[in-house]
């Protein structure tokens, strides 16, 4: 491709250089499969029927917190997030688009907090070896002690 000077834009090309219309694009699955449009998490109800352990959910880096209506408004609802011995979960999407984050339901003290966050992949790489760090030794200066005032 020859991109003539001056010339800027944005644009998607095929593996062979042809341009390609955005409308003719669309989203895949790693497999290949067409990805489902998730729909936003705000247009409708959430059931929640699925729930993780405490340490899943510390597995996760959160970057949003909400804070539900407290128990004045719902009281069965606290009681029952309360209660769970596990953290209720569900794919939190703030607009419609084809991927979802995971979001977490919890209680403290009569309020329900929804937090939303990405996994954190942690590489296991083993106990078989000790790890080392390559640190350079710090290279230090003669310094005087005594300062001649016959200098100045």
């Amino acid at each position: 491709m020859i991109i003539p000077k001056g010339g800027t834009g944005l644009g998607s090309v095929s593996e062979n250089g042809e341009w390609i219309e955005k409308s003719d694009m669309m989203y895949v699955n790693e497999d290949g499969s067409p990805a489902d449009l998730v729909p936003s998490s705000y247009d409708g109800e959430i059931e929640l029927k699925e729930t993780v352990s405490i340490e899943f959910l510390l597995e996760h880096n959160i970057t949003s917190i909400y804070s539900l209506q407290g128990e004045e408004n719902h009281p069965d609802f606290v009681k029952a997030v309360a209660e769970n011995k596990d953290v209720f979960t569900f794919v939190f999407n703030y607009r419609a688009d084809y991927e979802g984050d995971p979001a977490f339901v919890i209680e403290n003290e009569g309020e329900v907090f929804v937090l939303v966050g990405k996994k954190i992949e942690f590489e296991f790489i083993g106990l078989d070896g000790a790890g080392a760090l390559d640190e350079d030794e710090p290279e230090t200066e003669d310094v005087e002690d005594e300062f001649d005032f016959a200098m100045m």
